[in-house]
């Protein structure tokens, strides 16, 4: 059976810039369910890995260890549980995003009031859904909001759908916005991670690459995260392109000028004069 796993576990590669990243069972297999797929896990090796991420790809991480092995670690869908924690400046909003924060006062037409001073990010779980919340049997405040952002402009005014409520609020520039997502994709090389899950093939050899299945992922990030775009590769100038060598072609040899056949009648005699 787990020489079956291993099989199938190496049919469909995902790839990164580098080099091909773990498969997918899901790939490897026919639909199989989640059932299918943990209890295919539970036959491989116990796998606990730290390090740094080297890159990041949709069902992917590659990371390497202190020790200086490189390993991919797949993330599969409603299997892997990703913790990912930092921080991040505001214009790192963006509208889908979830987030929660509390305000002094929300008035009738849904606009909160009072200072922002820190928002979390957060992924809706059974446990945690988008909604708004009072402590005060009075309805004086605070309010706890949880939403997903509809909207938010460059000035920090957003629009949040919260459960059956739409809240409106300003979120100032210097808002301390604090990182609780499952959300890998926002993960940069540097970052810290751990994982926990289970080994499909160790490395063999410095230039090999281990590959596992994660069942839980943890990253800190190095730095805060920015809504700032990657600056692109800037074209080359004319100035700045290799010169071509400059080389002489040979000359061409001159070629003896042909010798056109004579026409007799017109070089024996010139035409008589009348």
């Amino acid at each position: 059976m787990l020489a079956r796993v291993r099989r199938a576990a190496v049919v469909a590669a995902l790839s990164l810039s580098v080099s091909p990243l773990l498969v997918s069972f899901a790939a490897a297999q026919r639909a199989p369910s989640l059932e299918q797929v943990r209890a295919q896990l539970a036959e491989l090796p116990a796998a606990a890995l730290t390090g740094t991420v080297v890159a990041v790809q949709r069902g992917g991480i590659r990371l390497t260890t202190a020790g200086g092995e490189t390993h991919d670690v797949q993330v599969i869908d409603q299997l892997t549980m990703v913790y990912v924690t930092g921080t991040a400046t505001r214009d790192f909003l963006k509208p889908g995003m979830f987030l929660r924060f509390t305000a002094e006062k929300i008035d009738r037409k849904g606009t909160a009031s009072g200072e922002i001073t820190e928002i979390a990010m957060f992924t809706p779980t059974e446990t945690v859904q988008p909604g708004v919340a009072n402590d005060d049997p009075e309805n004086m405040g605070p309010w706890y909001v949880a939403g997903q952002i509809r909207s938010i402009n460059k000035r920090g005014r957003a629009v949040v759908v919260a459960g059956e409520a739409t809240v409106r609020v300003d979120i100032p520039e210097d808002v301390s916005v604090v990182l609780e997502t499952a959300d890998y994709s926002i993960v940069q090389e540097g970052d810290t991670i751990s994982v926990v899950g289970r080994t499909v093939k160790l490395p063999e050899g410095a230039e090999d690459i281990g590959q596992n299945v994660a069942e839980q992922v943890e990253v800190s990030l190095a730095n805060p995260a920015t809504g700032a775009k990657k600056p692109r590769k800037p074209r080359q100038t004319e100035e700045e392109k290799p010169a071509e060598a400059d080389t002489e072609k040979p000359a061409e040899e001159e070629k003896p000028a042909e010798e056109k056949p004579a026409d007799d009648a017109a070089d024996a005699t010139e035409a008589p004069g009348e």
